[in-house]
């Protein structure tokens, strides 16, 4: 097409929009963006008045190749009304297949058809690529008739729309069969309601499930669902504040869809229609597992979290990669010492080389590298990381664990481009494992003031989980002096154990807004909660509506710090947490 860009009229592009459904607020300002421009013509260097164009879209404006597909999609759908009216004929390569009309790339457009009279001519003549048979051609959108393009748009949006979650307020409109409420599910009732569309349960909705007091009904839930689901929805927490239901995408941390995550989730829906393919991400389902639930959410720097993924994952760039690629590089470990150093792979590098057994077994973890000659170090690292996280003292091992192979990845470094052959005395007597608690430890976060010159009231609290998702919380708090003013352990329930830990530091803000607390210092040793609520980090959908209750309460105290601490500083609050799932 010549001068393309310059021949789309404002009106038809204004009407486009508004037939694909876009919102007025959007289309003024799209039709402002392209509508404010305005010429000069210079007459023997002197210009003459300003006036304004009334077709063309600005070239190198990032939005105009998105109006012109639009258009485009209208002579597009044209074409096809056309075809589907025996006007034109298009070519077809094999019998009874979709015969082709036309071929389009940007601004370029090849036609295949033959023509019955002037049918081509008048597709052309109405209105700038034909307002009036667009807009009947966009009746039957979701048909087959629909270009490649706007199908997979279309597909794409109904396959987000399907899969999204919702998070109950406290006036939920929320329907409880169709919509995915539970964790991004949707819950599954007894067999005896399995045909619950026919009765008067088709229009149930979540505010249905509570008591009159706000609580929900228990009683009335354990009939309707089965044991697994009633236990998960007994589980939700009731937001104290917000009273509107809110959208969420339950396959991110977050709850903030984007384009990666929804990718992701149609492809797994693919994969799952298609069965097994080859797998290029190296990883099996074990190793996807431990990346998604595990990897991403530990406590230590992005760059040792990638590390791991790239040890997991075998893209490491060390000798035993590059041999297999006839890469002439030397591929022995350079930390081995004397003339017979063995290959450097990832077992070698970071488990059983001489160095890096010594490095272990001289760690605060002392673990002992001799027995595992012949476990993959995937399963090796996975299966380390999976252990130490359901310890007392998980996070600070694990923090000592990933710095550990951080350590020894650096040595390595160091030895193989630096030519530093003396290993850093501090290496092994876990300096770098040292350090990495000290990243984590930092200063308290202080939300509002600051606590000098004021008696604070100090607490330090701990949660207690299990995978039936029974929880219980425990907290203490004293005054300057370590004199207590009040305790609490409680039993309750829990979608996981950060739930648990949230609603501990809720029912501690409720407590301190009771006895007319001003200065409240909260320690916890979850750390993920800590930066959550300082707001260092994105905020966790699983958490979202507690984590809203605790904010709310903000505005309240004169001062507000958090704390994280250690396990091992927590240990009196942790029994308090233990105690109260025993009782």
């Amino acid at each position: 097409m010549s001068k393309a860009y310059d021949k789309v009229r404002w009106d038809f592009l204004e009407a486009v929009l508004v037939r694909y459904g876009f919102p007025q607020k959007l289309i003024t300002l799209m039709m402002n963006c392209v509508t404010s421009v305005s010429y000069e013509i210079l007459v023997n260097g002197i210009p003459l008045p300003q006036f304004r164009p009334r077709c063309g879209l600005r070239q190198g404006d990032p939005l105009s190749p998105y109006l012109f597909i639009l258009c485009m999609e209208v002579l597009s759908r044209n074409m096809e009304h056309a075809n589907e009216q025996r006007l034109i004929h298009g070519i077809q390569l094999v019998r009874e297949v979709q015969p082709i009309t036309h071929l389009f790339f940007a601004d370029d457009s090849v036609f295949f058809f033959k023509d019955r009279g002037d049918a081509v001519a008048q597709i052309f003549r109405q209105k700038r690529f034909g307002t009036q048979v667009f807009l009947h051609g966009m009746t039957p959108i979701k048909g087959s008739g629909c270009s490649w393009g706007v199908r997979s748009i279309l597909h794409g949006l109904n396959f987000v729309l399907e899969n999204i979650g919702w998070k109950p307020g406290t006036a939920s409109m929320i329907n409880v069969w169709t919509a995915r409420w539970v964790g991004g599910d949707r819950p599954e009732p007894r067999n005896e309601w399995l045909d619950h569309s026919s009765s008067h349960l088709a229009t149930l909705q979540v505010q249905d499930l509570f008591l009159s007091g706000g609580n929900w009904n228990e009683v009335f839930i354990k009939g309707l669902f089965t044991e697994e689901w009633a236990a998960r929805i007994l589980a939700i927490p009731r937001c104290e504040v917000r009273q509107r239901d809110k959208i969420y995408c339950p396959h991110t941390t977050t709850g903030v869809y984007t384009v990666k995550s929804g990718y992701g989730l149609i492809f797994e829906d693919f994969m799952n229609k298609v069965g097994t393919v080859k797998d290029n991400s190296r990883l099996n389902d074990r190793g996807r597992s431990f990346c998604r639930t595990v990897l991403w959410n530990l406590p230590v720097p992005q760059m040792w979290k990638i590390l791991i993924w790239k040890i997991v994952t075998n893209v490491l760039p060390i000798g035993q990669e590059f041999y297999k690629r006839n890469i002439e590089v030397d591929s022995s470990c350079s930390m081995c010492r004397g003339d017979q150093r063995a290959m450097e792979t990832s077992e070698h590098l970071f488990r059983d080389c001489g160095l890096s057994s010594r490095i272990w077994a001289g760690s605060d973890l002392g673990i002992r590298v001799e027995g595992a000659g012949g476990v993959p170090i995937s399963d090796w690292i996975c299966n380390w990381i999976r252990y130490l996280t359901k310890r007392d003292e998980g996070t600070r091992e694990v923090i000592l664990f990933v710095a550990t192979l951080w350590a020894l990845w650096t040595v390595r470094n160091k030895i193989k481009f630096q030519n530093q052959f003396q290993v850093d005395k501090g290496i092994e007597e876990g300096t770098p494992q040292k350090e990495a608690l000290a990243i984590r430890n930092g200063r308290p976060v202080c939300i509002l003031g600051i606590p000098t010159g004021c008696a604070v009231v100090r607490v330090k609290v701990d949660a207690s989980w299990n995978r039936n998702y029974e929880a219980a919380f425990g907290w203490i708090a004293s005054d300057d002096t370590w004199r207590e003013l009040g305790r609490r352990q409680e039993r309750i329930r829990a979608e996981s154990a950060l739930q648990a830990e949230a609603l501990g530091i809720r029912d501690i803000v409720m407590w301190a807004q009771e006895r007319r607390v001003l200065h409240l210092d909260i320690s916890s040793d979850c750390l993920q909660l800590i930066t959550q609520l300082a707001g260092a980090d994105k905020d966790d959908h699983r958490i979202t509506g507690t984590l809203e209750d605790i904010q709310a309460s903000f505005s309240f105290f004169h001062c507000l710090v958090f704390n994280f601490i250690l396990s091992r500083f927590n240990g009196f609050v942790h029994n308090l947490a233990k105690q109260a799932m025993n009782l």
